[in-house]
Parts: structure tokens; sequence; C-alpha cells
């Protein structure tokens, strides 16, 4: 029996899934402030105790020491006379950065927005196959100036200056608290969370299998996503944006004509 070889490379492979996608590009704005997720390490405790707390070089290491052992985690604060426990907790968040400092979010952070509008829409029940090929077959990339790297996964947050050049969106701290009680007591939550400004920016392209998945669906999943935001902090409404542009390829399908059934006279 004759046999036959084929040799493909990854991009001719790429390209026939890529055929079979429904493209979307969109640029996105963040109306409110944007929060980063990370537990911070020593690098971002560092730069919280240089930026934040204003701490000369030969200052940080003493003070990134003391937050450590002292401030970040839980610590008992039930007055002696208190009859149900009190905690009271502590965290430093910050955003993923590269080496050079420049503020990413990941593209699992836009993939999950995505996948969190469509079954908010019901979309994941209603209609068959669908919550599998956005959870597992689709893609996302940085797309433009949030393509800072050769990475992937990283969707980089920007600003655009006077001139019209792109930048690295720059950072700053905020202090978000609040409590959640609970029958044992009531814990007071306290974190100096790392934002970006409102007006950073960023840029992807999300490939979305067409089998099952139509493009009147997606416009209303794109609808909803900027109101669930991206991000930390999002029950204090940070990381809601706007898209300042939305582009969306799909295959076009022609339509199969249909042969009309030929009529018998009745003898």
């Amino acid at each position: 029996m004759k046999m036959r070889t084929t040799v493909y490379t990854h991009e001719e492979l790429a390209e026939l899934f890529d055929a079979k996608t429904i493209a979307i590009r969109c640029i996105g704005t963040f109306t409110t402030s944007a929060a980063g997720t990370v537990p911070a390490d020593d690098k971002a405790l560092a730069d919280f105790c240089r930026h934040h707390l204003g701490l000369t070089d030969d200052q940080i290491p003493a003070a990134v020491a003391r937050i450590k052992r002292e401030e970040l985690g839980e610590k008992d604060t039930t007055p002696e006379t208190g009859e149900l426990a009190e905690k009271e907790s502590y965290g430093l968040v910050s955003w993923r950065k590269d080496e050079e400092g420049r503020p990413w979010l990941g593209h699992w952070m836009i993939k999950a927005c995505a996948k969190h509008a469509w079954q908010r829409l019901g979309f994941s029940v209603a209609r068959k196959y669908t919550k599998g090929d956005l959870a597992e077959c689709t893609t996302v990339a940085p797309m433009g100036h949030s393509a800072m790297s050769t990475s992937p996964e990283r969707v980089y947050l920007y600003t655009i200056g006077d001139e019209g050049k792109a930048t690295a969106a720059t950072t700053e701290y905020a202090r978000f608290t609040g409590s959640v009680g609970h029958p044992t007591g009531k814990v007071s939550i306290c974190n100096d969370v790392e934002i970006v400004a409102p007006g950073s920016h960023f840029g992807f392209e999300m490939r979305v299998p067409s089998r099952v998945i139509k493009e009147p669906d997606l416009r209303l999943m794109l609808a909803l996503m900027p109101r669930i935001g991206l991000g930390g902090a999002r029950s204090f409404e940070r990381g809601n944006y706007r898209w300042e542009y939305v582009e969306i390829t799909a295959p076009v399908v022609p339509k199969q004509e249909t042969k009309k059934k030929k009529k018998h006279k009745a003898s």
C-alpha cells in the first residue's frame, strides 16, 4: 500500500487555525484606576518604599524587613474586654512588571474577562459547545503599542504623550480598606495596592473559533467586558475601561443554494 508523508511547519498549521477563527482587535482605555493583583515580592516592596514612602536606598533594606516582619499578614487586635475576636489584615499588592519596571496585563486576564461576560450573558448554557471553545481554543495576544516585548502573554499598559509617542504606563499606590464579619469575629482589611491611572491604554488581538460562536454574540460579549473590568479591587469599581477601537474579522461563509423541488402535475 502506498503511503504519503507531508511535513508542516508551525506557521502553516497556525495559519490553518486562524482561517477558521473570528479575529477581534481591540484598543481599550481605563476610565478608572486599575489595580494590580500580585502579592508584593521583595522587589515590589523595595519599589513601594522608594517611590511611595520616599526612602533612600540605604534605608530600604531595613524598611522591607520591618514590613515583612511586622505588618504583612494578620494580627490580633482584640481588646482585653472584647467578647469577639478582632483581627487586622494588611497586604501589599502590585502589578506584574518586567525587568524594566513596565506594567503588563496577563493575556489570561483578558480571556477570563471574556469568559465571565459570556457566562453572565447566559451563552455558556444557551449556546452549545461555546463554553469549551471560548475556554480552551481561544487565544489572546498583545497588539500594537502593547507588544513591547516578544512575550505573547504580556499585554503592556501604555500612555500616549503630547507628541504621540507611546511609553509604558506609570504606577502609584493607593490604600483600600474594608472589613469582613463572621461568627468568630471581625477582620479589618487594609491593602496598599499599586494602580495605573485612568487614561492608560492596552491593545490585544483575540481569536475565537467560528464553528459555533458567532459575531452577534461576540458583540454583546465585548459590550459587557468593560463593565466587568480588569485587574484587582473590582469591588471598588477599579479596572473599568472603554473601547477606543474594535475590529471584528469573520470568515465569510458562502450561502448554499437550495434546489427547488419540482412539482408534479396531477394526471
